[in-house]
């Protein structure tokens, strides 16, 4: 152990201390610029750059969604995304038009929830679509709530949407994305605090006449614990869905018919000798009675066989494998 100090010395020392002889306190940082302030209630910090391989999820989704989507309402619907940017919740909120309606969204096993956004005049829209319209209407958007129509098709909007969302994500994150309640008020569904950020994406559905725009709004918070993933400058599809695409390639090449036909010889004749044939005459070929006969699959060299008969029809039995393509397609019929 240390020695331990004596009485006089411990006198001595808080004498110092009162009297000042003896400095306190910690010497104040040197300012050499090599240290930084650090604010914890700010969110700024956390994401620099983009997410590209959130966008291509986005984008996915839009193909998705635009077969879906055309298909539901019986007209050519183009879904695209604009843009995929970063802001904070409550500059987001804020620029959202009224009427709007908003639907929080569980995205299981993550934590949070996240926001979307479908503006009044998507739904008015889509309404006059469904009904046979253009789209083109006025419409009177505010001092209204949403009917009982507009409600029960922003359910059906909603289902859809939710199907091929959960497929968008499935190649880079299982996620299991579902409804959790809708709100028409923006002061009911704040999932973060007004200073958190997010990622907003903004979708655009094209019409005949007029384009609407909704807006899916993510938390980071949530996109966090995958934020490795999201930063990837490219994301493949899982190794499950390129088998997946493998297989079902190679079914439908099996499906596929192939012309297969079999040379029995050749002969060169003039046109003079052509015009002359009759019935009965015979051909003389070049090659021998024994010799292998050549097996085309779609004009293409690929087999060799021996002719002969099966139950009674001509048949080729199949003799040796060739690769070699001799650059010549004969067309046999």
């Amino acid at each position: 152990m240390g020695e331990v100090l004596s009485q006089d010395e411990v006198d001595a020392l808080l004498s110092g201390l009162t009297g000042g002889e003896i400095p306190v306190g910690a010497e104040a940082p040197s300012d050499d610029r090599r240290y930084t302030l650090f604010d914890f209630m700010n969110q700024d910090r956390i994401v620099r750059g983009r997410l590209p391989t959130l966008e291509m999820v986005h984008e996915r989704f839009s193909r998705l969604f635009r077969q879906s989507i055309s298909s539901a309402m019986q007209r050519i619907i183009d879904v695209n995304m604009v843009s995929a940017e970063m802001t904070k919740f409550g500059e987001f909120i804020r620029s959202q038009p009224i009427p709007s309606s908003f639907h929080v969204l569980r995205i299981e096993p993550l934590k949070g929830t996240l926001l979307l956004s479908l503006d009044g005049k998507l739904i008015f829209t889509m309404v006059n679509v469904f009904f046979g319209g253009r789209g083109a209407s006025f419409f009177k958007q505010e001092g209204r709530d949403f009917t009982a129509i507009e409600n029960r098709l922003i359910r059906s909007f909603i289902e859809v949407l939710l199907k091929d969302y959960n497929s968008a994500w499935q190649p880079v994150q299982k996620l299991n994305i579902t409804h959790m309640r809708s709100e028409v008020n923006p002061q009911f569904v704040s999932i973060v605090p007004p200073s958190d950020a997010v990622w907003v994406v903004e979708i655009e559905m094209s019409f005949e006449d007029v384009a609407e725009r909704f807006h899916f709004c993510l938390p980071y918070s949530s996109l966090e614990p995958m934020k490795e993933k999201l930063k990837a400058r490219y994301q493949s599809e899982s190794m499950e869905s390129e088998n997946t695409w493998a297989d079902r390639i190679a079914k439908n090449l099996h499906d596929i018919p192939i012309e297969v036909s079999a040379r029995l010889g050749t002969a060169e004749l003039t046109g003079r000798q052509i015009l002359n044939l009759r019935v009965g005459d015979v051909i003389q070929l070049d090659e021998r009675c024994d010799a292998p006969l050549a097996i085309f699959l779609e004009g293409v060299l690929k087999l060799e066989g021996a002719a002969g008969s099966l139950k009674g029809y001509k048949a080729v039995r199949i003799r040796n494998r060739t690769d070699r393509e001799r650059g010549r397609r004969w067309l046999t019929k």
